[in-house]
């Protein structure tokens, strides 16, 4: 179980992080974050800045997928402790 936890941990921050990750070149490329209309800044971007943006964008599905996964596991009553592996 505590694996599991930790697997949920990391996949719930790594948007996050992603996000924080993506002021750098908005900066750089804008000037300064647009706090106002931050998708259109975002689908205006390029390089690595798109590259962060369209990662960050992976993250949130595969959060949305991982949490299904887990309800689904939890309410088959499987044991957690068998989801080690998956999990990694």
């Amino acid at each position: 179980m505590f694996i599991v936890l930790i697997t949920l941990s990391i996949v719930m921050f790594l948007p996050l992080l992603l996000a924080i990750g993506s002021i750098k070149y908005r900066t750089a490329q804008f000037g300064k974050p647009d706090i106002d209309y931050p998708r259109d800044q975002a689908s205006k971007l390029t390089g690595a800045g798109k590259r962060i943006v369209a990662a960050q964008e992976n993250a949130w599905e595969a959060l949305g997928l991982f949490i299904t996964a887990l309800v689904i596991c939890a309410l088959a009553e499987v044991d957690f402790n068998q989801l080690k592996n998956p999990a990694l």
